[in-house]
């Protein structure tokens, strides 16, 4: 393949990446904003841990068990998912989701047995977007350099 049209397949993979990741993915987390908040009790917190590699910080989920009522329903139970470095969500668990504290959460209108942290960021989604998009931009302008080294 020439390495224009090589050139140009990249950047259109990662613009069209950056598109799918950074937006399509962060409308479901804008849905997830309008979802009532409701207060809710821990049960119990646990670390799982994920992945363990040489050099690389321990990387993990906090598992949060939750109770909590959805109007006048019931009470129902949630697992919210947590995931980062293990050392900072020891401290969280500690600090924020310790047994018997009262958290806020997030409950979807249409299945009340799913809930997620207030809190929940999107932040991840934004990095994973602009990483993949310079990936592919990295591979495009590596074609265009070849191009260059050619003439």
């Amino acid at each position: 393949m020439a390495p224009v049209p090589q050139a140009l397949l990249f950047f259109t993979l990662g613009a069209v990446s950056f598109y799918a990741i950074a937006f399509l993915w962060n409308a479901e987390l804008a849905d997830r904003a309008n979802w009532p908040l409701v207060d809710a009790r821990v049960v119990q917190s646990r670390i799982v841990a994920t992945r363990e590699a040489q050099g690389v910080e321990n990387r993990g989920v906090l598992q949060v068990d939750v109770r909590y009522r959805a109007d006048s329903s019931a009470p129902m139970t949630a697992q919210l998912r947590i995931p980062g470095h293990v050392k900072s969500l020891g401290e969280l668990a500690d600090e924020t989701y310790a047994g018997g504290a009262t958290v806020r959460v997030r409950i979807n209108p249409d299945d009340s047995s799913q809930a997620v942290p207030a809190h929940a960021s999107g932040w991840g989604r934004w990095i994973l977007a602009v990483v993949v998009a310079l990936f592919f931009a990295l591979c495009g302008m590596s074609a265009l350099n070849k191009k260059a080294e050619i003439n």
